[in-house]
């Protein structure tokens, strides 16, 4: 047919940029959202980058950090991350989950 074929965004919300317009920022004053942030390779690192990376998190927003684990990955050391994140001021804001 001899048609152009363009691949749109991979995003809905990047529709209105896609066609030159103004982005359209959303407004979740109107929600009450908790911010999840996953530190997903968390049982490859050390302890150390564990917490450099959850201050980083926190400091970006995100009132949850989630310390992911691995299938079938030893995570020798996370017992070692609870102190270490409950006296940097993470207690109760943080959870392990794989």
């Amino acid at each position: 047919m001899g048609l152009p074929i363009d691949r749109g965004p991979e995003e809905l919300k990047d529709l209105p940029e896609y066609f030159g317009k103004e982005a359209q920022k959303p407004d979740l004053s109107r929600y009450s959202v908790k911010i999840f942030a996953e530190i997903v390779d968390a049982p490859n690192v050390s302890v150390e980058e564990v917490v450099k990376r959850a201050y980083y998190y926190k400091k970006n927003g995100a009132d949850i950090i989630d310390i992911g684990c691995l299938p079938s990955t030893d995570f020798p050391h996370m017992e070692d991350i609870n102190p270490d994140l409950e006296t940097g001021g993470f207690y109760g804001q943080y959870r392990f989950f794989g």
